[in-house]
């Protein structure tokens, strides 16, 4: 049964009943008007609450702060996998180059590519996306690489392939274009600890991970608590020796749900690219401002830290924990 429409003053009645305070309600009804009630109490108040009341003391502009900070950390992640996608599009475009040379005949060939152990859909899929940008896209760059070239080079391709199907390519990529990818891509250290079947998955459930959190930030939703799982149900990382160690993250603390997804996992995964800007842009808002924001407000610090496996990137020690 759906709940029933209530007007903005009806809304403000039952927030106060529930001990949430206004200072303003004039200015409150305006930004819960310009931005949706949704998208400000019903995605923000979880921290703030308790048995359905609001912590004694919680103000509307308590949690209009959070939805604020959380339009910030999308913005942050969208600027930081835009950044990895590059740094990714180039790592494959160089391991296909290496391989298979300039020509298009060789990414329309289904025989350069790994069969999917799931079925050809996946692998169909992808050459179409190259055949329509090869031969269909009406676009001046292509237009011209067909006219003078009668070829368009994966260099070209590359420019008109989303994020998605950029993880697409990389999968699909032989075993050994796959590991020139990550040794592309990762620092020498970690390269070496992960260059092992356990260490590739570890990789491209990061790519998928990541695509997820941009997704989701592409399209306003709240990222600071959201926990993707794959779609079996089980975590999006598994555990890995080298990497979870790497941020004090025991086996025993991995079953808790320590450094198997979220916006925490996330960050400790761009800590293992060779280039630090994806890492960088996310860490300055993450373990700078949002780090300052969980000190000045105890109920969202709890929060935090039990419901959402706060991973601290900037040291390597046995503290997973921020100090409550």
């Amino acid at each position: 049964m759906s709940k029933k429409y209530q007007d903005i003053d009806q809304k403000i009645q039952i927030l106060k009943q529930r001990n949430l305070l206004f200072t303003d309600e004039e200015d409150a009804k305006y930004r819960i008007n310009e931005f949706g009630y949704y998208e400000i109490i019903s995605d923000n108040s979880d921290p703030f609450m308790i048995d359905e009341k609001y912590i004694e003391g919680t103000r509307f502009f308590d949690i209009y702060a959070l939805f604020c900070f959380g339009g910030e950390i999308r913005d942050h992640i969208q600027k930081s996998s835009i950044f990895f996608e590059k740094l990714l599009r180039q790592a494959v475009l160089k391991a296909w180059c290496e391989e298979y040379g300039n020509h298009q005949s060789k990414y329309l060939d289904k025989k350069n590519f790994r069969f999917p152990r799931k079925g050809p859909q996946p692998l169909n899929n992808l050459v179409s996306k190259f055949a329509k940008v090869s031969f269909a896209d009406d676009d001046p760059i292509l237009n011209k690489a067909r006219v003078e070239n009668n070829n368009v080079a994966p260099w070209i391709l590359v420019k008109f392939l989303d994020f998605g199907n950029i993880i697409s390519w990389y999968e699909l990529l032989k075993p050994e274009l796959k590991t020139k990818v990550m040794k592309h891509l990762l620092d020498d250290k970690t390269f070496n600890n992960l260059n092992s079947k356990s260490g590739k998955d570890l990789f491209t459930h990061m790519l998928k991970l990541i695509k997820k959190f941009r997704n989701r930030s592409a399209h306003g939703g709240q990222v600071y608590t959201y926990m993707p799982t794959l779609p079996s149900g089980k975590p999006f990382i598994k555990y890995n020796q080298y990497f979870h160690s790497k941020f004090g993250i025991t086996k025993e603390k991995y079953d808790e749900g320590y450094g198997q997804t979220g916006i925490w996992t996330i960050l400790a995964l761009l800590k293992l690219i060779k280039h630090p800007e994806p890492y960088l842009i996310l860490s300055h808002l993450l373990n700078g401002g949002f780090k300052e924001y969980l000190q000045k407000v105890d109920t969202m610090r709890h929060y935090i830290n039990t419901k959402t496996f706060y991973i601290d990137t900037e040291i390597q020690n046995e503290q997973t924990h921020l100090n409550i």
